[in-house]
């Protein structure tokens, strides 16, 4: 099957194969005498399919074919794509969909050839693979999308968020659809267009990312939509001017920032930043413009260290803490962490719960609904001391 047939009655190329029969992906029987049943007649094209198979293993693998070797399929499976260093490939506003030989260093033209030509590949610890980003404006119609199902060991490297700059036309910008992505570093992710449609910067269901030092912006849907997924926020992650939520985090999702800092800015959805039915721990969050600053709600849960949140747009409620939701300081909290704008507010209602201590600016305390160490507001409580 590997170097055979091979006799004088042997052809050099494939016959055509028939059509489809009537009962596709069926099995062979013997014969059976006693039904009338002259059994499965074997024909060429039941070997030849099996026989084209064997040979593009072999042709992946980099297995030369020798007749007689017992080891050669052996050796296939053990010479499948499998990445297991740490291994770059560069893109660049000059490269290839094609490059010749990209491990050699020769660029892709996108992110997307990138991870098509990856797609083969087992990605296996201690092996990675970081896809560099040289400077420039890389624009497209279509999303970066995550299927490979080793992507949690790769890397988006930028040259920085003034540098590199992926520009999204009437299209997400990454879209990891029961995938994850394990790090997009030191680029900038731009929506644009004018279609009715309302794309989002990125979008990751089920699925795992890790956002540093990036900026997500101009999307007319939300800037960062984490679903049913986890994502961790490194050095300062900016979104800002989308359409929807600056960062919308739901569906029982995990937002996690601990040491590092989030800008969220001037973004027309619900809120910048939207926790819902979700929890997380953010060392700092910075906002400005926008309908609300921080909304917490649908049983949601953040711990927060410092919270800056400057003048909103609908209102005085600054930050929203509704349905059953909670904001808490984080241990040994910071006097005066929390500030929001003059004249605005910290509101909490329907069972919400602020717990801010001493975080919670003394100079926003009286604005505060309801009233600070009351119940109100639906048996909502805001917490100081």
């Amino acid at each position: 099957m590997f170097t055979g047939p091979d006799g004088g009655d042997a052809v050099a190329t494939p016959p055509a194969f028939s059509p489809v029969g009537p009962h596709p992906g069926g099995f062979f029987a013997d014969c059976n005498p006693g039904q009338n049943f002259p059994g499965t007649r074997p024909i060429a094209e039941h070997f030849n399919e099996l026989i084209l198979n064997l040979h593009a293993l072999l042709t992946k693998a980099h297995v030369t074919p020798a007749k007689g070797d017992p080891t050669m399929l052996w050796q296939a499976i053990l010479n499948l794509p499998i990445i297991k260093t740490a291994v770059t490939l560069n893109v660049s506003t000059s490269g290839s969909a094609t490059p010749a030989n990209p491990w050699a260093g020769d660029p892709f033209n996108s992110v997307q050839a990138a991870l098509a030509f990856l797609y083969p590949y087992w990605i296996v610890p201690p092996g990675s693979v970081t896809i560099q980003i040289a400077a420039g404006t890389y624009p497209s119609t279509t999303p970066i999308f995550v299927q490979h199902p080793f992507a949690y060991n790769v890397t988006l490297l930028g040259a920085g968020p003034g540098a590199t700059i992926l520009v999204f036309t009437d299209s997400e910008g990454i879209h990891c659809q029961e995938a994850s992505l394990g790090m997009v570093r030191n680029l900038t992710i731009r929506g644009g267009g004018t279609a009715s449609s309302k794309p989002n910067g990125v979008y990751v269901h089920n699925g795992v990312i890790g956002l540093d030092t990036v900026t997500v912006e101009q999307f007319r849907g939300n800037g960062v939509w984490i679903d049913r997924s986890t994502c961790n926020l490194l050095n300062t992650v900016t979104i800002q001017d989308n359409g929807g939520n600056g960062l919308f985090v739901t569906a029982g999702s995990g937002i996690y920032g601990n040491g590092g800092t989030l800008v969220a800015n001037r973004n027309a959805g619900d809120a910048n930043v939207n926790v819902a039915a979700s929890s997380g721990v953010l060392s700092t969050v910075q906002t400005t413009g926008g309908l609300r600053g921080l909304w917490v709600n649908a049983c949601g849960a953040l711990y927060v260290s410092a919270l800056t949140v400057a003048a909103v747009t609908i209102g005085t409620d600054a930050v929203v803490v509704t349905a059953q939701s909670a904001l808490l300081a984080q241990p040994n909290p910071v006097a005066n962490a929390w500030t929001v704008a003059a004249g605005q507010s910290f509101h909490a209602d329907q069972m919400g719960l602020i717990m801010g201590g001493i975080a919670l600016a003394t100079a926003n305390r009286p604005n505060a609904s309801p009233a600070i160490n009351t119940v109100g507001n639906i048996q909502s409580y805001i917490q100081t001391t």
